[in-house]
């Protein structure tokens, strides 16, 4: 049976619902209203890009991070409220990566040349120590001789 005008817009309300307060992914909202709705996930997405257009997100990257703290902070509370810890430490978590208190640290072996070691040397140079180099390798290129190729 086909959904009527007001069945799709009721439809579209609920995934900007989803999307916005709830911030779940797309593919869990598809499956979720696919089985409510008794429908394809192909027309639940056909829901979800209709709502991403009817929602006016910030363009400025500050303010899209304010309203993902707000979502967050919305989401935390209400699971709180209905004792579901599993989605506290998730919203929890994610406003801790979000407000950048985590770090990663990331550890390998790297081979170095004496090229980078020069480059990095060079960057722990005062500006009267660097300007000094930059004179000396000058002067070292001015009495090269050319390469004949």
């Amino acid at each position: 049976m086909k959904s009527t005008a007001e069945d799709v817009q009721r439809r579209i309300v609920e995934v900007e619902e989803m999307l916005v307060t709830r911030c779940l992914r797309r593919q869990t909202i598809e499956r979720e209203l696919a089985k409510k709705w008794g429908c394809a996930r192909r027309t639940v997405r056909s829901y979800i890009q209709r709502a991403l257009k009817g929602l006016q997100l910030p363009e400025k990257a500050e303010d899209r991070r304010e309203l993902r703290l707000a979502q967050l902070e919305a989401i935390l509370e209400s699971a709180i409220e209905k004792n579901d810890l599993r989605h506290a430490l998730v919203a929890v978590d994610r406003l801790c990566k979000l407000e950048g208190l985590y770090t990663v640290q990331i550890e390998g072996a790297v081979k170095v040349d004496a090229r980078v070691h020069a480059l990095l040397a060079g960057l722990n140079l005062t500006p009267q120590e660097r300007s000094k180099r930059i004179a000396q390798l000058k002067a070292k290129a001015e009495s090269a001789e050319p390469i004949r190729v």
